[in-house]
């Protein structure tokens, strides 16, 4: 289980260090990961192997049972380490994936603050004043170690933010508060090679070296963040702001640092090629959710008809839109599993999303037949993944509704 869980669901938190956990794992009991987190990583392989699937939520209550266990054990930053926080944001992954988002989002809010205690979201300079080394992890002089203390916060910030974008949960991590720099390549982690890398913010600003995977997938949900928080905080506004300058400023900027994003990312993950690696495919998922962000509210605003350049407005709202759409049917469509890439909660969010865009009577440069042929694959394909996630069957369900109840289809 522990085997299926670093070669099937590493890509989604690759924040382990697959070698180091697996000879702790052989170490005695004192030196080993905190049961709380072999029980979740092994829940979690579990829930992605047939012979083993019933054995995932046996293995997860015992991994919480070990985790809220720990926490009694001591009080204050001694009680918990690394692996507690590693542990609780995989406890939370498991919980989202079956559709428990409310003990989810706890889980999650109970990773980010030990993560704080921890000074996770600091740059490690090596010094007596810093925390704890994790335990059965080696040294914090290490770099490995470093390493996989910023891979695990970012990995704590990707997840916070598109709980955000997602379900409107305000998020937990004040971005001006972070100082850690963005996680290295896969390759520098694994080898224990270190490699400089730059902050969120310079990168935002214009990429001044190569960034990870795992980077990009930051930058990706920190933009589409920012984009759901500006579209709601328009609706929100009293009175018309189609012109409100701050509005379009914040606007500007995104779209700016989406460019940079989409320029960053090596010839090697753009599409096609990407279509092979689940954190290119998420990638670009989140770029394009991003854009329908943007420009969706735009798009509803002007269909009110409170605006008289209305039309001028929405023209090329519409074109953004109808692009970002295609992009994301056209990416499952090219998948050779989109069963597998559907298991990801925000993959199927951003399916059902799309879906209802099609559904919509916005003029997004599709004709009809397109759009109902789209969403009915879309439709299809959350309900083949449904068959073991709880979400997608749940989205399938509601589309099959939509479906019906405007064109008598299912």
């Amino acid at each position: 289980m522990m085997k299926l869980y670093f070669e099937k669901m590493n890509h989604a938190t690759p924040m382990i260090h697959r070698s180091r956990y697996e000879t702790c794992v052989e170490l005695s009991s004192a030196n080993q990961p905190p049961m709380c987190l072999q029980y979740i990583v092994c829940a979690t392989g579990a829930s992605h192997g047939s012979a083993c699937q019933p054995l995932a939520m046996p293995l997860y209550l015992q991994a919480r049972a070990y985790a809220e266990a720990d926490e009694m054990d001591d009080e204050g930053q001694r009680s918990f380490d690394l692996a507690h926080v590693q542990a609780w944001l995989l406890i939370a992954n498991f919980e989202a994936r079956k559709g428990l988002f409310s003990r989810a989002a706890v889980s999650l809010a109970r990773s980010i603050r030990m993560a704080q205690m921890l000074n996770l979201h600091r740059e490690r300079r090596n010094d007596e004043t810093e925390t704890l080394p994790p335990r059965g992890f080696g040294s914090s002089r290490d770099w490995i170690v470093l390493e996989e203390c910023r891979r695990t916060w970012w990995c704590l910030y990707v997840s916070d933010r598109l709980l955000f974008a997602t379900s409107g949960l305000p998020s937990i991590i004040d971005s001006t508060q972070v100082h850690a720099s963005l996680p290295a390549s896969d390759q520098a982690f694994q080898s224990g090679c270190p490699e400089e890398t730059s902050t969120l913010q310079r990168v935002l600003h214009g990429p001044d070296r190569a960034c990870s995977l795992l980077a990009l997938r930051v930058l990706a949900a920190s933009l589409f963040h920012r984009a759901v928080y500006l579209s709601g905080s328009r609706k929100t506004e009293d009175g018309d702001n189609a012109n409100d300058e701050a509005y379009w400023g914040i606007h500007k900027t995104i779209e700016n640092e989406l460019i940079s994003l989409q320029s960053a990312i090596p010839e090697s993950f753009r599409l096609p090629h990407g279509l092979k690696c689940q954190q290119s495919v998420f990638i670009h998922v989140l770029i394009q959710m991003t854009i329908l962000s943007l420009y969706k509210p735009t798009i509803q605003s002007a269909q009110g008809g409170n605006r008289r350049n209305s039309s001028y407005i929405a023209s090329p709202s519409c074109k953004h839109v109808g692009n970002a759409v295609l992009h994301i049917v056209n990416i499952f469509k090219s998948m050779e599993d989109i069963n597998k890439a559907l298991q990801n909660p925000i993959q199927s969010y951003a399916a059902h999303t799309v879906a209802l865009v099609l559904l919509s009577n916005s003029d997004i440069g599709q004709d009809e037949a397109s759009k109902v042929a789209s969403a009915k694959f879309l439709q299809r394909s959350l309900r083949q993944a449904g068959k073991t996630s709880p979400i997608a069957l749940s989205l399938s369900e509601q589309l099959e509704l939509k479906l019906a109840e405007r064109y008598g289809l299912s």
